[in-house]
């Protein structure tokens, strides 16, 4: 069970659950393996997600094989035994690899054992490399041909075992997936055969899809020597889709440039009148056989991620290096999953099902309004951009809504989440996030009929709840997120070039050479920020004046196990949890504890009496930083008790059962203190 915090305001608020799930041993089930996947994939380390979610699958039934955590073995869901671990560790050519590793997910691989392989994370990353360590760095689309890759782990067996296996499990697009999908295509030239090649994958791709106006809609922007539109997102008619229209489907190529293209999808097809709909995920999937334009091309994309549309990008017979760097510039990270090349149009088809899943994984960008969803469904978000802040609340007029929100899980839910808040008929917390990037939230509804999620940036929205802020997770009011606006915002930026003059050891300013609302800072300390002005200035150079405004969950401390801080406010009572992706949770020691940062616990504030369990509230604790063995402090003014400090910095309240306590001896004598000498 976790520890729900429940404020003065009876708000009900949960803080940093995540290592719960991917990185708790003994974890299992699809969620877990889904929200392991998900993170691999942010790494990049294998160029199919869905080859990693089949072994698991297959091996132990994602974790729930009674066989998966017996004693003595450690292979953890992907069933990596020992000699297959050891071949992951200390080889040069996967050095790439394990870089990708420690920066992306904080593992320094070189630490980890076989028995960390029970954590779900760390049994998945050694997959990986086993594969990569053998050199297969391209892994086939199909579930047969990854029959072949999957008997490398298990030699002897018959690679068909794994197709069997894997018909049984369900990885298609779930039905009430609200997604408004725009198909672009985009070549410079193309035969009569190559567009059927397309037209046969756009079938296979939407065949698992389930199309329908209140769902998942379907639109294509194709060119008649222009841009034109040959399917809108409210076409479909009862008995006449997308799929059954494909025949029909031209392309003649004209002048116009790829920006040309993503620009009338951006202004023709994702507007109300033509199908596009509020609250909606939006995606366009570019289909191109070359980027042309590539400056205007990459500013479009840049106007789609403003209006909360993403892209994805599936490029065709694309070999010049630089074409394959103009696909990859064209989206978000990460690269892998939302930009893909296939040799010829032949070879659509055969990536038409990781495209699906990528396209069903697409997230909200939520935008500023108030949006209706069925209380039936559940929203996938990512926030964008975070400088200016963004305020989200819920509301609704019969049972719960749940928020989760996570900077490294792109789908939080119950059991791997940053922040839960839920509302009620009788509370509406307010989640405040700023200078947090990433930041993805689940909306989930357990009420009926609908309710409202509300979205503000650059201010908040009345009410108490939590607030994100650097990457640091907290319990806040109102007027704490109003200050929050109003201040300056410090976080770490681990790849920015390093600028600190080593030798001054005073802080320092630089401008920040793409944004005039950022500046860079060093500290004393020479620890390099970067600075988020306040939201309504567009420069700024100053230090922030709350200190809750860092993070010291920096990738340093947490490759060097130091997860758990002080908190730097100065409140005694307060410390920092830090979870495997840099996010601080602030956690608050119970009733009458402070923290010791020196044992890393809480310990109590006053010298406690174990025998009748009260602490003495005028006796402050003075063993907070004495951690030997039997260290003793003499009891104020009771000369018949002493102090007993445990390793921890406890003090407890001792009595002599005969004569009084003596401080040179550390012991009770029967003797007057003040008659020892030496």
């Amino acid at each position: 069970m976790r520890n729900c915090l429940v404020v003065v305001l009876c708000l009900q608020l949960t803080l940093g659950v995540l290592s719960d799930d991917v990185l708790q041993e003994g974890s299992s089930g699809k969620e877990v393996v889904q929200h392991v996947v998900d993170l691999i994939g942010t790494t990049c380390l294998l160029d199919n997600e869905l080859f990693l979610r089949r072994i698991a699958y297959v091996e132990t039934n994602d974790g729930t094989d009674p066989q998966t955590y017996r004693a003595g073995y450690n292979g953890g869901i992907w069933n990596i035994d020992e000699q297959m671990f050891k071949s992951t560790q200390n080889q040069p050519n996967l050095m790439t690899y394990y870089n990708a590793i420690q920066k992306g997910l904080h593992i320094n691989w070189a630490n980890v054992t076989w028995q960390d392989l029970r954590k779900p994370l760390h049994s998945a990353v050694a997959a990986s490399l086993f594969f990569l360590s053998r050199n297969i760095k391209n892994i086939p689309e199909t579930a047969e041909k990854q029959s072949v890759i999957w008997s490398l782990m298990r030699p002897g067996s018959i690679p068909n075992t794994f197709f069997l296996k894997t018909v049984n499990l369900k990885t298609k697009c779930i039905e009430d997936k609200v997604l408004d999908l725009v198909v672009v295509l985009d070549f410079k030239t193309v035969s009569r055969r190559e567009i059927t090649y397309v037209q046969t994958f756009l079938q296979t791709l939407f065949k698992n899809f389930h199309l329908s106006l209140d769902a998942l809609r379907v639109g294509i922007v194709t060119k008649r020597t222009q841009p034109v539109a040959a399917w809108y997102l409210n076409s479909q008619r009862r008995g006449l889709t997308v799929v059954t229209a494909l025949p029909a489907l031209s392309f003649y190529p004209g002048p116009s440039s790829t920006a040309d293209s993503l620009r009338f999808a951006r202004e023709t097809m994702f507007i109300p009148a033509n199908g596009a709909r509020a609250g909606a995920a939006k995606t366009i999937l570019l289909i191109t056989d070359g980027i042309t334009s590539y400056k205007d091309a990459k500013d479009e994309s840049a106007k789609l991620k403003a209006k909360g549309i993403s892209l994805v990008v599936l490029g065709v017979g694309i070999n010049d290096t630089t074409d394959k760097s103009h696909i990859d510039g064209m989206v978000d990270v990460p690269r892998c999953r939302n930009a893909r090349v296939v040799s010829s149009y032949s070879q659509l088809t055969a990536v038409a099902e990781e495209t699906e899943l990528t396209l069903c994984s697409t997230p909200v960008i939520l935008t500023d309004g108030d949006f209706t969803f069925p209380c039936s469904g559940s929203i996938s978000s990512k926030l964008p951009d975070t400088v200016r802040a963004i305020s989200l609340q819920a509301s609704t007029n019969n049972g719960v809504v749940h928020i989760y929100g996570a900077k490294a899980i792109a789908n939080p839910d119950a059991t791997t989440a940053d922040v839960h808040i839920q509302s009620n008929t009788t509370s509406s917390p307010v989640l405040f996030v700023r200078g947090t990037d990433p930041f993805n939230i689940q909306v989930k509804g357990n009420c009926t009929g609908s309710y409202i999620l509300h979205v503000k940036s650059g201010q908040t929205l009345a009410g108490d709840g939590v607030c994100v802020i650097a990457a640091t997770v907290r319990e806040c009011k109102n007027t704490d997120m109003v200050t929050a606006i109003d201040d300056v915002v410090l976080i770490e930026e681990p790849d920015f070039p390093y600028l600190c003059n080593t030798q001054v050891h005073t802080v320092e300013y630089f401008p920040h050479p793409t944004s005039q609302s950022k500046f860079i800072m060093c500290d004393q300390h020479e620890k390099l920020y970067v600075g988020l002005c306040p939201v309504n200035k567009n420069t700024c150079v100053q230090t922030s004046s709350g200190c809750q405004y860092t993070n010291p969950c920096t990738k340093s401390a947490l490759l060097a196990g130091h997860f758990l801080r002080s908190y730097p406010c100065g409140d005694k009572e307060l410390y920092m949890k830090c979870t495997q992706f840099g996010v601080a949770i602030v956690k608050q020691c119970s009733n009458q504890r402070v923290w010791n940062q020196d044992s890393t616990r809480c310990v109590y504030q006053y010298v406690h009496n174990p025998i009748t369990g009260t602490d003495n509230t005028g006796v402050e604790n003075p063993c907070i930083h004495e951690h030997e063995d039997h260290v003793y402090f003499p009891f104020p003014n009771q000369p018949t008790k002493y102090i007993f400090c445990d390793l921890y910095g406890n003090a407890f309240e001792r009595s002599c059962r005969t004569g009084l306590w003596n401080e040179q001896t550390s012991s009770c004598t029967k003797v007057s203190p003040g008659a020892i000498i030496g």
